[in-house]
């Protein structure tokens, strides 16, 4: 995700960049947008389904008005993050990512990469699935590589040197993610 700040509802700058370290899902819409908030009753089956994977939902809001974006949110009762940005005119977050109407839905891996854009529904779910897939694909690849590594160093290292190796490169996300399963 970008390093774009917006704000939450209590009016506190939220850095999408934080967001960072699992895939998310990001929802533009606005309350004014009748195809938005239809949009969003699929992201809610969605997020009902990925709610316990290690994806994040966050929507953000194009409105103008805080309070009329406040008032929709409660309507929706969206159960993810949502955020404000600058209106439709004002957003920098818009122009930077090329966002030319909305709804807009904007996948991101993990390192804050754009996976997909403009994604609704099927695709955005067979998108997420790819996703997640990969990432436990590299996760496996990685535990492999962990346990053939400890196998020989515990022939050819002592403990000290395989602590101090453990301990630099669980720096790297996914040796990292992978140590905490393995």
């Amino acid at each position: 995700c970008p390093n774009v700040s917006v704000t939450n509802r209590e009016g506190d700058s939220v850095s999408l960049s934080s967001l960072r370290g699992k895939p998310v899902v990001v929802d533009f819409w606005a309350s004014w947008c009748g195809p938005c908030r239809q949009e969003m009753q699929s992201l809610k089956e969605l997020y009902k389904e990925f709610q316990n994977e290690d994806v994040q939902f966050v929507s953000i809001s194009l409105d103008d008005d805080k309070k009329k974006w406040i008032e929709a949110c409660e309507e929706e009762q969206i159960p993810w993050i949502s955020l404000l940005d600058k209106g439709w005119m004002d957003s920098e977050l818009r122009q930077l990512l090329g966002i030319e109407s909305i709804p807009c839905i904007i996948l991101f891996d993990a390192q804050g990469n754009i996976v997909a854009k403009n994604v609704r529904r099927n695709i955005l779910r067979e998108k997420l699935v790819k996703l997640l897939d990969m990432r436990l694909q590299a996760t496996e690849q990685t535990i492999a590589l962990l346990n053939s590594f400890f196998e020989y160093t515990q022939e050819n290292w002592d403990l000290t040197e395989r602590a101090t190796w453990v301990l630099y490169n669980l720096k790297n996300e996914s040796v990292r993610e992978a140590y905490v399963l393995w």
